[in-house]
């Protein structure tokens, strides 16, 4: 209690001083000299990977209105791999939330590598982050674009944004068209609206050499599956995911991979001992999000819970079903027509049936017409 009072205190401190220094002339897009917009800070530094994955077009939608602009991102360290190689952005900046992680000249040098922009853009989507609106701040920038959620008063009236973009709450959308609501109003856009994370030939060829090393014996279906989830309201029942795994051997003949996140090994080997046919299930070797990406790509489905696992295998072009809880799959299921979601009514995951998803499995899988929904290239190994 003492620690937040303490950070409400400093945030109050923090705002006064963002008004008396920083306070913004509101703008609109026409006010805005375009010409002079030659470097760009995105800000993204939430710590959700479904998040920053679902951001993505927007960086596209950005390169394509600003083609030679330099743009960096900041996003945290726990999704800076999913950054690497992204042909939209040309660096990228890790924010610590914990004070402990900063030194002080890591922090200086921090404040040093996000300054002297033209464009500050906060892609907050949910909700406002004093973090983020305080690096768009200090970067020095011209015109701070961002989201605005009513808590400083209408968007004339916010402290840290000059090109203030109301957050439509009424409408159900997908996060990455309200990623886009943001861009737009400068007039950037795609229609190009799926993800971007790029691998390099080693990691796609370090994937396979990972699927290689597990001796699955060849099979008509491969299906992945990801069990656990950071919430328990997102976490579909063991016991399903057992009957899940049985059916989807017994009917098609499927090899089933689990793959698994830290501090989830014994949840996957427990699981495994449970299913009738141990022979045809797989555990995979402990990976980072981008020897993940590798791996999965070789699925022709990935099933699990909502969690980032879901959104890295569909930023490999995976066909995905993704079982929802108290999360709204309009607002977070990825883009796609390949990207299958359930939900029930009363948002309980536990309501959704093993019938429920082996009909979405039938459905992809009378879809997939037998290849791989990865178009690769021909340089690709």
């Amino acid at each position: 209690m003492r620690l937040r009072t303490l950070e409400k205190f400093f945030k109050g401190l923090a705002l006064r001083g963002v008004r008396f220094f920083f306070a913004p002339t509101p703008l609109t897009p026409e006010d805005v000299d375009y010409s002079q917009i030659n470097r760009i800070l995105v800000v993204r530094q939430h710590d959700q990977i479904g998040d920053l994955l679902l951001a993505t077009p927007a960086l596209r939608a950005l390169r394509n209105k600003f083609p030679h602009a330099y743009i960096a991102l900041v996003v945290r360290k726990h999704t800076r791999e999913i950054m690497i190689h992204n042909p939209y952005i040309d660096e990228v900046f890790v924010y610590y939330r914990q004070i402990q992680n900063w030194t002080l000249k890591a922090f200086l040098d921090f404040v040093k590598r996000v300054r002297r922009y033209d464009l500050a853009v906060v892609l907050n989507t949910v909700s406002r982050s004093f973090s983020s609106d305080l690096i768009a701040c200090l970067s020095g920038a011209k015109y701070r674009l961002g989201a605005t959620d009513g808590r400083y008063g209408p968007p004339s009236m916010d402290p840290f944004y000059n090109l203030a973009v109301p957050m439509d709450k009424q409408n159900e959308k997908s996060q990455v068209d309200r990623n886009l609501d943001i861009v737009r109003y400068l007039g950037a856009d795609t229609t190009d609206k799926s993800y971007v994370m790029v691998l390099t030939a080693e990691e796609i060829l370090q994937g396979r050499e990972m699927l290689r090393s597990l001796k699955i014996p060849p099979s008509r279906w491969l299906v992945g599956i990801h069990l656990g989830a950071r919430f328990p309201d997102k976490r579909w029942p063991l016991e399903n995911y057992t009957r899940l795994c049985d059916e989807l051997i017994r009917l098609y003949g499927a090899k089933i991979v689990l793959t698994r996140g830290p501090g989830e090994e014994k949840l996957v080997e427990t699981f495994r001992q449970g299913v009738k046919g141990q022979e045809h299930v797989f555990i995979s070797p402990p990976t980072t999000l981008r020897t993940l990406a590798g791996l999965v790509r070789n699925f022709h489905v990935y099933i699990g819970n909502d969690t980032g696992a879901l959104h890295v295998a569909a930023s490999q072009k995976v066909y995905t079903l993704c079982l929802y809880g108290p999360s709204n799959p309009v607002e977070w299921k990825p883009p796609g027509d390949i990207h299958r979601a359930i939900r029930k009514e009363s948002g309980k995951i536990e309501a959704i049936s093993v019938e429920d998803v082996l009909a979405e499995v039938d459905h992809l899988f009378k879809n997939f017409e037998g290849q791989k929904p990865f178009i690769r290239s021909k340089k690709e190994p």
